[in-house]
């Protein structure tokens, strides 16, 4: 399983580059006589769709604007975490 993931992010770290990956994709026959698709077939698919979706949920998230931060809030979010430290340093 890990070995899966780490094909995973090093096809959607090509695709996020657009550099050329050399994907290809092999057809899987239906079992013999019957009009069943073979349940790889469906496993392959399903991992495709995957992959295109995490490809342009990265690209979304690699090209979105960073959120601004206000004084205000950086100086809200420092005190918090003062007070808090306090709390713990206290016994």
């Amino acid at each position: 399983m890990t070995e899966l993931r780490s094909r995973h992010r090093r096809l959607i770290s090509h695709l996020a580059r657009r550099e050329p990956a050399q994907i290809l994709v092999v057809p899987v026959p239906a079992t013999a006589g019957t009009d069943q698709i073979s349940p790889l077939t469906l496993l392959l698919l399903a991992l495709w769709h995957q992959a295109a979706l995490e490809r342009e949920a990265f690209r979304t998230w690699v090209t979105e604007e960073p959120t601004l931060v206000t004084t205000a809030e950086l100086q809200a979010r420092a005190a918090e975490a003062a007070s808090e430290a306090a709390r713990r340093d206290s016994p």
